[in-house]
């Protein structure tokens, strides 16, 4: 039997029977070809709806020929009903509404490469004038030591939510945000920044570095 644990924040103009919908398909997961996920952005502006699965235990779907291909048309189909496409580079519409993102990834996630992130930030970038011009609107933090979601050997606890809040409501938008593990701070920097030590201090505290463009 299938048991899994939905919780869907919505933040939109979504009509209640499309957030009935997106209720429906989250939690049936597998049968979706949407598997076990964790958002990777938070996002506000337009008609937005954020989504976290958690806990998910699921039956194995039957083996078929070409299961691959087919859930990826089911992956497709749905990110066209509602909306969706993750690799598509023209956010002009969102910008243009006032919409501000902020992006994660671990440096050290297992599952999903790292540098899809980097390389989707750059093509948004390339599309629409530079990063220079994209960061008014959209930031990736990238996160040393992080594993898939969270946990690592870096500082992995952080808090996006009220850094949006900042960029949102107040128009200060998120140079750095600190990121703690066991007693360890560490900021983490907006892409292309990275976290350099100023020569003194303590290695595990957040005062001791600061972002800098790469070398």
């Amino acid at each position: 039997m299938t048991r899994a644990s939905l919780r869907i924040d919505v933040a939109s103009k979504l009509g209640d029977h499309r957030i009935g919908e997106l209720r429906q398909r989250f939690a049936r997961g597998g049968r979706d070809g949407l598997g076990r996920r964790c958002a990777h952005r938070h996002l506000h502006g337009g008609a937005t709806a954020v989504a976290q699965r958690r806990g998910v235990a699921r039956e194995r779907p039957p083996r078929v020929e070409h299961q691959g291909a087919a859930r990826r048309i089911q992956r497709e189909k749905l990110d066209a009903e509602i909306g969706i496409n993750a690799i598509d580079t023209n956010l002009k519409p969102f910008f243009a509404h006032g919409g501000k993102l902020i992006q994660y990834h671990g440096w050290a996630d297992p599952l999903i490469p790292p540098q899809n992130s980097v390389n989707y930030y750059e093509s948004v970038g390339k599309a629409l004038g530079g990063l220079n011009q994209v960061k008014n609107n959209y930031r990736l933090f990238m996160v040393p030591g992080m594993d898939h979601c969270g946990g690592g050997d870096g500082p992995n606890t952080f808090d996006t939510l009220t850094a949006l809040e900042q960029w949102v409501e107040k128009g200060k938008a998120p140079d750095q945000i600190l990121a703690t593990k066991a007693g360890r701070t560490r900021p983490l920097c907006p892409y292309p920044q990275v976290a350099r030590y100023g020569g003194s201090g303590s290695v595990d505290a957040a005062a001791s570095f600061a972002c800098a463009d790469p070398r």
